[in-house]
């Protein structure tokens, strides 16, 4: 995520940002060129922008998605304003402290979804189970839990990825008359090469189209109760499936997978105003993954255009062709699209609150590497 620091002398809270891997960061001298700044999140310091200048830009600071403001003790005049235009005041203590703060607005935990991701695409042919997939292969170096890719999709997008010999539709009747447990779920899963298990998605479209939504959240508060795996649940574009909208509206983390192209943005618009609005999920709900399939297609200003709050970037690869045509997931042919998919696997394993402990390798005077476990750190 790319984050706009104005800022006067707290060098060591850009380290702090940068060194997690989830963060890029811009620094500006003031405000005065506000309008060059096209991150989506501001970090404001009173050393630089004094109260007088934050009100008086104000208006202009709504535009922003996210705006925090470091003072230096408690004023309740400041808070007061911060409040009535959507600024964040956060006490100058110590740099860890405000870190903290800032990364639990930015990516919120919360006790019983953090083991739910749900990935949605903004238009067919996003790319959305190619993500999911390298994603899912990623995390067996980033999280201690095991990851259960889900697609939930009624058409069978997922076998360009894997043909797999079995569907959601086996749980159908259990899921139906809410008796599912996770156990039966897993006896349907398949395992994929890098040891993330998959169940596909519904090959009867009637079907999926059958369930009630209080069966389907049933059946998603199984996924979450469990406590052994990270779940990726795959819904594509098929936004109008109720199996998908259960989905959207238990699940706190999304992610939307866009291609870099106005149809995509646009098709994504109308999805939020005619579907996503009515069960009070917003564009905001969203970390957004561009897809970069060609290299002719510029996504830096495209997201930043619209304002987009960018978590990943993958692409453009040239395999795509023949990963489709061989059906298999992507990364396995193209190991840069696996690298990029590491974001987003750190991004899930420190939000699931399973991330594996850092091992830095140490260098003695004999020039030998050893290895040396280090404090557990989640960024």
């Amino acid at each position: 995520m790319e984050i706009a620091l104005i800022h006067s002398s707290q060098q060591s809270l850009k380290e702090q940002f940068v060194n997690t891997g989830l963060f890029s960061i811009k620094e500006y001298p003031n405000l005065k060129l506000l309008s060059d700044i096209k991150e989506s999140c501001l970090i404001l310091d009173e050393d630089v922008v004094s109260k007088f200048e934050l009100g008086e830009k104000g208006n202009d600071l709504k535009g922003y998605q996210y705006v925090f403001y470091l003072i230096a003790s408690p004023n309740e005049d400041i808070e007061y304003f911060c409040e009535a235009n959507h600024i964040m005041p956060i006490v100058k203590t110590n740099v860890e402290a405000i870190y903290q703060k800032i990364k639990v607005t930015l990516f919120p935990r919360h006790e019983k979804t953090n083991r739910l991701f749900v990935f949605a695409g903004a238009d067919r042919k996003a790319g959305t189970s190619t993500v999911v997939h390298a994603v899912a292969h990623a995390l067996k170096s980033y999280s201690t839990r095991k990851t259960l890719v889900v697609s939930l999709t009624s058409h069978p997008n997922d076998t360009l990825v894997h043909l797999s010999q079995s569907s959601i539709d086996q749980l159908h009747t259990r899921i139906a008359t809410k008796v599912i447990t996770f156990s039966e779920v897993l006896q349907i899963a398949e395992t994929l090469e890098g040891g993330y298990q998959f169940i596909a998605g519904s090959r009867n479209i009637l079907q999926s189209k059958s369930y009630g939504l209080n069966e389907l959240a049933h059946f998603i508060n199984v996924l979450r109760e469990q406590d052994e795996y990270n779940v990726l649940i795959d819904i594509d574009c098929d936004v109008y499936n109720p199996m998908t909208l259960a989905a959207l509206q238990q699940v706190h983390t999304k992610f939307l997978v866009l291609r870099p192209l106005e149809s995509y943005y646009n098709r994504f618009e109308q999805c939020v105003q005619q579907v996503f609005e009515r069960l009070n999920i917003t564009r905001a709900s969203f970390k957004y993954v561009i897809n970069q399939f060609d290299e002719t297609l510029h996504p830096v200003h495209y997201m930043k255009s619209h304002d987009l709050m960018t978590v990943a970037k993958i692409g453009p690869s040239p395999m795509g062709d023949a990963a489709e045509n061989q059906r298999v997931s992507l990364h396995l042919l193209d190991k840069r699209v696996g690298k990029e998919a590491e974001v987003l696997a750190n991004l899930i394993a420190v939000q699931s609150g399973s991330r594996v402990e850092v091992v830095a390798p140490k260098r003695t005077l004999l020039g030998k590497w050893f290895s040396r476990k280090e404090e557990t750190e989640y960024v």
